[in-house]
């Protein structure tokens, strides 16, 4: 099953989520390695060259990010570690529809018309013209 980079990000962010809920409560500790290995597997499966442009410097810093939260998991105080993972959980949800990147179709002469936002399109096909 081929999943988006938009959903790949948002199941990414649910688990980061239900992850520092666990870590916080100190509840379900077995499910929290589960769930940050399904979140590393998401993460490693996301071509860079297929994420918007404007999405990559999110991308590149929670990667950066994730790294951390994984090599600090069993080090540092829960509270802390917690709030960082629900803070990224929430950048990402946030964030999740720029993941997309933009199709680009050939309109016939030089120019790339993107297939992104369907008004922005619109305007440039009309510009276009």
């Amino acid at each position: 099953m081929d999943i988006s980079n938009r959903d790949k990000i948002l199941n990414i962010s649910v688990n980061l989520a239900r992850v520092s809920d666990w870590v916080f409560s100190q509840r379900k500790q077995s499910r929290v390695d589960q769930f940050l290995k399904e979140s590393e597997e998401y993460l490693l499966s996301i071509n860079e060259k297929t994420v918007s442009i404007p999405f990559r410097p999110t991308l590149s810093r929670f990667k950066k990010e994730f790294k951390k939260l994984l090599q600090e998991r069993n080090n540092i105080d829960t509270y802390d570690w917690a709030e960082r993972a629900l803070t990224w959980a929430n950048i990402l949800q946030h964030r999740a529809k720029l993941a997309e990147s933009f199709q680009v179709r050939d309109c016939g002469c030089s120019c790339k018309l993107g297939d992104g936002d369907s008004k922005k399109v619109k305007k440039e096909e009309e510009d276009h013209e």
